[in-house]
């Protein structure tokens, strides 16, 4: 990732062009969050889909953002809630707008934050290589020194714990 910009440099960056390039550098790990959530693939891509949607509208409407990962991780939560019958359908606008800029609901990002410090040592570890250093989950993997099915179990572990503390928050 030498040399490109960073995901927040692209989502301050007027234009599609930006997007798609966000869009492009990410839409796999959306993929992967949201296979912790969905029964087929099929519900995984749609998951996904709508979390990108969400991103989307959040940015034209000239939102801020201070860790894109994370927004995209909340993004998907929110995603897999409505997509699944047994999570509530409910919008948690509050929460990702706290994901995006903490100062907009600083409870909500410190709840996101407590359940991230709450998570057992190998899925915060993971999840910390994958969401917040941008590293890809068979990067993780060799840094873990673990297999790539493990990493991405540990990344869905971290999912569901955040999913967990996310409805309490709401």
């Amino acid at each position: 990732m030498t040399g490109e910009p960073t995901c927040e440099a692209l989502w301050a960056t007027p234009g599609e062009d930006a997007f798609s390039a966000l869009f492009r550098r990410h839409e796999g790990l959306g993929v992967t969050m949201a296979r912790k959530f969905a029964r087929t693939p099929q519900d995984a891509e749609d998951i996904a889909q709508e979390a990108w949607l969400r991103l989307f509208r959040r940015r034209a409407a000239g939102g801020h953002v201070a860790s894109f990962r994370r927004l995209l991780a909340a993004a998907v939560i929110f995603g897999a809630r409505r997509h699944t019958e047994t999570s509530p359908a409910v919008e948690h606008e509050e929460i990702s707008e706290a994901l995006a800029d903490p100062t907009e609901n600083p409870e909500a990002s410190a709840s996101f934050q407590q359940a991230i410090n709450r998570m057992d040592d190998s899925p915060r570890r993971v999840f910390g290589l994958v969401i917040d250093q941008g590293h890809s989950v068979e990067e993780a993997a060799e840094v873990e020194g673990v297999s790539r099915r493990t990493a991405y179990r540990r990344l869905g572990e971290a999912m569901e714990t955040l999913e967990r503390a996310l409805g309490r928050a709401a």
